[in-house]
């Protein structure tokens, strides 16, 4: 399996939160044997942030992956290169776990796509299909629920390929710059496509909110406030010492 997660530094990456967060996410998936040895790690990464990870003895792990990617000039840029990785290495036919650098595992998550599936994208129910933070209008997705960008997992095709290249095309020809960034895209490009399944919503909490004890999450997204870094940060390191 592929677990695949971007970190880029629009300013300067020694000052850069997110690369904080992504140790944590990468001690969780650790701890958890979520991430094994035959799986790999691909963390795309601009070359300043690369440099950077080539210091920490986390990171030389030998089944992770850093790919480099020209500097963002924007959030969004560095964000839209959750839609590319099949542009950076062949993926066809993998089963594929993109995460944001926000996320904690709590658990072993198993995820089970049978063999014999081509192509499949499984999204995490989040919030409301009219909620502006998906929609990004008055008018309700043709979804159930609003689904999170920063978690999902696909079982790469031709069909999950074009998927990828409609959600980027859109972000970059697209003039409105959203509160959610590409969350928008996201969810409208799945809207009408029929090989997308959902998870159980308890797959994932939301901030931590309404975990039962007895059933516990897979992982807890600590999200809000999309490049504020200090903000998530502080959020998941309460999360990440309470859970030693």
């Amino acid at each position: 399996m592929i677990f695949h997660s971007v970190l880029f530094s629009v300013n300067s990456a020694k000052e850069n939160c997110y690369l904080y967060m992504l140790m944590m996410l990468l001690q969780s998936l650790l701890k958890t044997k979520t991430l094994q040895d035959t799986d790999t790690y691909v963390i795309m990464v601009n070359a300043e942030v690369s440099n950077l990870l080539q210091t920490i003895g986390l990171f030389r792990r030998p089944n992770i992956k850093i790919i480099v990617m020209p500097d963002p000039k924007t959030l969004i840029d560095g964000m839209a290169w959750r839609y590319q990785l099949h542009r950076m290495m062949d993926i066809n036919g993998q089963t594929v776990c993109y995460l944001d650098v926000d996320m904690l595992c709590v658990r072993n998550m198993k995820v089970d796509i049978s063999d014999d599936v081509e192509g499949v994208i499984l999204v995490c129910p989040e919030g409301a299909n009219d909620d502006t933070n998906y929609s990004a209008s008055e008018h309700p997705l043709r979804l159930p629920c609003g689904v999170t960008s920063g978690f999902f997992i696909y079982k790469c095709n031709h069909l999950v390929l074009q998927l990828m290249e409609e959600i980027y095309y859109n972000i970059r020809t697209h003039s409105v710059q959203y509160y959610t960034l590409d969350q928008p895209h996201f969810n409208k490009a799945l809207q009408d496509k029929p090989f997308v399944n959902y998870m159980n919503p308890k797959t994932l909490a939301f901030n931590g909110h309404n975990i039962d004890p007895s059933d516990p999450p897979v992982f807890i997204n600590c999200c809000g406030d999309p490049g504020s870094g200090h903000f998530h940060l502080l959020k998941m390191l309460q999360f990440f010492i309470a859970a030693q």
